[in-house]
């Protein structure tokens, strides 16, 4: 990982700061970082990299979420997914089935692929497993 201590602050802030800035400065529905108010949010994107979030939220809030990447996404848009399986041997915040996974994309989404995966730590080591998917905005 990059660390602000690891290169120039100068470097740093041109390549980090811009898309840290925009995040902030998103619409929130509540105080907690991932409360973005999606809807609100003007632009519409090709592609939305869902890496560890959607296994922190509860079963409502990962509903919402999805709900607000499809209307942030363009028709033919995809969403791609990585998150926590049941299969995680360590103490996760939601261990999720794949049916668990495939019940937040209803109608409205074509389902590309759902496969088991493993998280990949740092250090080279092998993390946790987990769900990789894709998801196509229809």
């Amino acid at each position: 990982m990059v660390g602000r201590s690891s290169v120039a602050p100068k470097v740093f802030d041109a390549a980090y700061g811009p898309p840290v800035r925009r995040f902030w400065s998103l619409p929130r529905t509540g105080g907690a970082p991932w409360e973005i108010d999606l809807p609100a949010v003007p632009e519409r994107f090709d592609t939305i990299i869902d890496s560890g979030l959607f296994h922190v939220l509860s079963a409502g809030d990962g509903r919402r979420m999805i709900g607000g990447a499809h209307t942030l996404l363009r028709p033919g848009g995809t969403y791609h997914l990585l998150c926590f399986s049941e299969r995680k041997r360590r103490p996760a915040p939601h261990r999720l089935s794949e049916k668990a996974v495939l019940r937040n994309f209803g109608p409205g989404w074509r389902v590309e692929s759902v496969v088991e995966s493993r998280y990949h730590v740092l250090d080279g080591t092998i993390g946790p497993n987990a769900w990789l998917g894709r998801f196509t905005r229809v």
